[in-house]
């Protein structure tokens, strides 16, 4: 939900996703890259700069601006940082925890004037209608309750990450006792179904928003939910401390509001029939076993979990009809970048998974990127064997080099350049001090020199000087793409 944020922060987002998966880039090309001027990119990097730390921004009069990035530090952290900036969702959370109760206090608690808290809210309610919720004249937020619920959950994840940066420790500690004693008397669930909850955090993020919408006074419609609660509903002490500390009575009804989101995933289909939409499964699942029939085809493997992977790339993509993030989308992450290993193969995966779902019609026709990404995330990273060999057919381009210079020089431009490159590039050091027959160079896609004679090699020649510069690494990556362009045509 970027919609969300101000035009300021959506551009500097974009500038941060940009400077990310790129190496140097100008002022002028990343300009012209989100249709800005020079000068409002230099005032933007400014206050990026100090948004970002400990990661930096660093320029060069030669070679432009670069994102420095630290080891330990992943891309989520640049989406928490402009959600902890963000006006919007800071005015969004205090609703949620309910910290105000009128437009005043929220001007007040803000430091902006009641007009622009009016403002700020009918923005976020365009936005927000998409999951049919919305906040009233009163700063209540009611509407879907499951989206709503699951809305907050991924943000509270995103912008936190973890619950101790968000959750008060007497808190914290009552929900992992809660969860503790659930996944004990619920193990075989917490265990079949864990690919729904990846991390114990998410969990607790739910737990606590649930928490507090019941302290508010919003239900959730829950139908049964095959968990057990006996050993929580005898833990007297427990039952009383849960009142205590988030004011509501721990009765068998509330237990099951509370856990509902953990069976959601697990069973989404009863939230559509609630809804009144039906959906045939079997088809479903009888189309997504055909997607698999054409992969096995195509490259010649047997799929030996096939009914296994079947069920969960199914229940995995009706499960993504929901808020399942707000800035930091990771399956669009895959599947863009698995489109560069493998375009032709994610096209036609993404044709497939079109048709299926888009006979579906509404309500699915909103989530229609999300339910396609979320199969081939699905089908690609739990079909190890269809990955490796993907891997496997990815271009590469084998590369001679020869310098004018010592074996040690060029066995160091070497690993500079395979580093930079990964797998995509292979290099082989010729002797400058013998012969080189023209046959054996036919092995080769190109020659890396400083020697100048054009055609002498019989294979098309680089130049380039006797260091890695900018210069060597544009003229290769230019050439890779020529050849992965000349491989798909044939």
């Amino acid at each position: 939900m970027r919609e969300i944020l101000d035009g300021r922060l959506r551009r500097q987002l974009n500038i941060l996703e940009i400077l990310w998966n790129t190496e140097w880039i100008t002022t002028a090309e990343l300009a012209e890259k989100i249709d800005s001027s020079e000068k409002t990119i230099r005032n933007d990097l400014s206050q990026v700069n100090e948004m970002i730390e400990p990661l930096s921004i660093e320029t060069s009069f030669r070679a432009g601006i670069i994102l420095k990035k630290d080891i330990t530090t992943p891309k989520s952290f640049i989406y928490s940082k402009i959600l902890e900036k963000s006006l919007e969702y800071t005015l969004l959370e205090t609703i949620f925890l309910g910290k105000v109760t009128s437009k005043e206090e929220l001007s007040d608690l803000l430091y902006i004037s009641e007009t622009q808290v009016s403002r700020v809210i009918n923005r976020i309610n365009q936005e927000i209608r998409f999951f049919d919720f919305q906040i009233t004249n009163q700063i209540k937020i009611i509407g879907n309750e499951g989206n709503i619920r699951d809305f907050f959950s991924v943000y509270f994840s995103e912008k936190y990450h973890l619950p101790e940066k968000l959750i008060q420790k007497e808190e914290r500690n009552l929900i992992s006792e809660i969860i503790d004693i659930f996944i004990k008397e619920n193990t075989i669930w917490a265990i079949v179904n864990n690919d729904h909850h990846l991390f114990l955090g998410n969990l607790k993020f739910q737990l606590y928003v649930c928490f507090t919408r019941l302290k508010q006074g919003y239900q959730l419609e829950v139908n049964e939910i095959p968990f057990h609660f006996t050993h929580l509903m005898n833990e007297k002490k427990l039952v009383e401390k849960i009142h205590n500390v988030f004011g509501i009575k721990s009765v068998k009804e509330n237990l099951q509001q509370l856990f509902y989101e953990f069976h959601q995933p697990i069973n989404p289909i009863a939230r559509f029939h609630s809804e009144g939409v039906e959906i045939d499964s079997v088809s479903i699942k009888k189309q997504i076993g055909y997607v698999i029939t054409l992969l096995e085809e195509r490259f010649g493997l047997l799929c030996e979990n096939r009914d296994k992977l079947i069920h969960d790339i199914y229940w995995t993509t009706m499960s993504s009809v929901r808020p399942t993030y707000i800035l930091y989308n990771k399956k669009t992450d895959f599947f863009e970048n698995t489109l560069k290993v493998s375009p032709e193969l994610v096209t036609a995966l993404r044709d497939e998974f079109f048709d299926i779902y888009f006979s579906l019609g509404n309500p699915f026709l909103s989530y229609l990127d999300e339910m396609i990404q979320q199969s081939i995330f699905k089908l690609l990273t739990s079909w190890s064997e269809l990955w490796v060999r993907v891997r496997e057919s990815k271009a590469s381009i084998n590369v001679a080099l020869l310098l004018d210079s010592s074996y040690d020089h060029m066995r160091m431009l070497k690993e500079e350049i395979q580093f930079y490159f990964r797998h995509n590039i292979k290099i082989e050091i010729l002797d400058p001090t013998t012969q080189i027959q023209k046959g054996y160079l036919q092995k080769f896609d190109c020659l890396l020199t400083d020697v100048y004679s054009p055609d002498h090699f019989g294979i098309p020649t680089i130049g380039m000087s006797s260091y890695f510069d900018e210069d060597i690494i544009n003229k290769l990556v230019d050439y890779y793409h020529i050849k992965v362009n000349s491989s798909m045509d044939s």
